[in-house]
């Protein structure tokens, strides 16, 4: 479905070229574009999108001393979903099936562009504590409700670990928490568009290992072909993060001073913010913006933070300032990438040694992205793969191997 709706949006790009620059005709040139995507996806077979999904686990402490914990999970179908028609998830361990969880959908409207609907399993959905470590598989089907039919639209894996906790009188207890070392690698664009009035926006998106959220002194260079771009004064910003998968171990250590040590494991999904757009010129768009039309190449963006690298994202702009998809989103390969119309997965590369991350697994990376989704291109096997810098422990291991005495 990428490469077909990469085609209408190239294909309305070219006739569009010789509208009128007017403000107006361009708008609504740009919001056809983005229309015609929507309807392609919201007519198309229901799928799992890979954005945005997020996993985490929660637990009451009261329960026991966290003897138990609940899947908290966030995602998204691609494709008309009808009233009655439902998403279920198979949580298994080694191919023992432990809890199966349903959630019925609304609905949505592919003409009025309701290409997608989000789904939430959380605290208050009764019956799904689990007390399982270790692999674990989630199968997620989808109920067709007129068809009365069941399909697989998707398979991840999570590692559910075991946390330290001390719970006072220098007694600790194990909790529970999730290790999603393969986020890293999982850097996408989102090609956006408002309404028909609105600018054609260009935002980026990446995930990292932090203690916190906050970033400082952001600035980018971006080259095509090798080629300095000479880029406005605060080109880029950003709003934060936008997703949080927060965990920590709270320790009580008798050999370190002040005895209370927490040892954080935190997540977190960063939106940037270019003044950057896509599609056809505009004469309304204002001088610091950048028209990805202007620059057709091979791109290299280099995101840092007081000087040092973030991340280096890498993708190639068409010559009607279009991003073109990876072969990662290649629809006709099995496991293949499913964002949503206007999103596009970008490599990543890290800095060497990597000094933005507060904990780095680099073979997590190399075997995949986002909860097990295994590799499918050479191109990232042999680029992005093989340039991923050396693994990083942080102050402490995560988690702790034994509960402290």
């Amino acid at each position: 479905m990428r490469k077909v709706v990469l085609v209408i949006l190239a294909v309305m790009s070219v006739s569009l070229l010789g509208s009128s620059n007017s403000a107006v005709a361009d708008d609504e040139s740009q919001w056809s574009i983005w229309r015609a995507a929507c309807l392609e996806a919201g007519n198309g077979p229901i799928k799992l999108a890979d954005e945005p999904l997020t996993i985490k686990v929660w637990q009451n402490p009261n329960n026991d001393q966290y003897k138990e914990w609940v899947p908290v999970i966030n995602g998204r179908i691609i494709g008309h979903t009808r009233s009655g028609d439902a998403i279920k998830i198979v949580i298994s361990k080694d191919g023992k099936d432990l809890i199966t969880l349903r959630k019925g959908l609304k609905g949505n409207n592919p003409e009025e562009l309701g290409y997608c609907e989000n789904f939430t399993f959380d605290v208050n959905d009764e019956g799904t504590a689990l007390s399982a470590t270790g692999e674990l598989t989630l199968t997620f089907k989808y109920y067709n409700d007129q068809d009365e039919t069941e399909s697989v639209i998707g398979i991840r894996k999570i590692k559910v670990v075991k946390l330290a906790q001390h719970i006072g009188s220098f007694k600790h207890v194990w909790k529970y928490g999730i290790l999603s070392d393969d986020l890293a690698g999982s850097s996408y664009f989102y090609l956006s568009v408002e309404d028909e009035w609105s600018i054609p926006r260009v935002w980026f998106y990446t995930w990292g290992n932090r203690e916190n959220g906050n970033i400082e002194d952001v600035s980018c260079k971006i080259e095509v072909d090798g080629k300095r771009i000479e880029l406005p004064n605060n080109f880029l910003s950003t709003y934060g993060d936008i997703s949080s998968l927060e965990q920590r171990e709270e320790l009580y250590l008798k050999d370190v001073e002040g005895n209370g040590v927490i040892n954080d494991y935190n997540w977190y999904k960063i939106r940037w913010c270019p003044n950057l757009y896509w599609g056809e010129k505009r004469d309304d768009v204002a001088e610091h913006f950048i028209a990805m039309i202007d620059h057709p190449g091979n791109w290299v963006v280099k995101i840092r933070s007081n000087g040092k690298i973030i991340r280096e994202l890498r993708f190639t702009v068409t010559p009607d300032g279009l991003i073109a998809a990876h072969p990662e989103q290649d629809a006709s390969k099995p496991g293949a990438i499913c964002y949503g119309p206007g999103r596009y997965f970008v490599e990543t590369y890290f800095g060497n040694p990597n000094e933005f991350d507060a904990r780095f697994n680099s073979t997590a990376i190399s075997e995949g992205m986002m909860y097990g989704r295994q590799w499918t291109s050479d191109e990232v096997k042999n680029g992005m793969i093989k340039a991923l810098p050396p693994a990083i422990r942080g102050k402490r291991v995560f988690p702790t191997a034994a509960l402290p005495r």
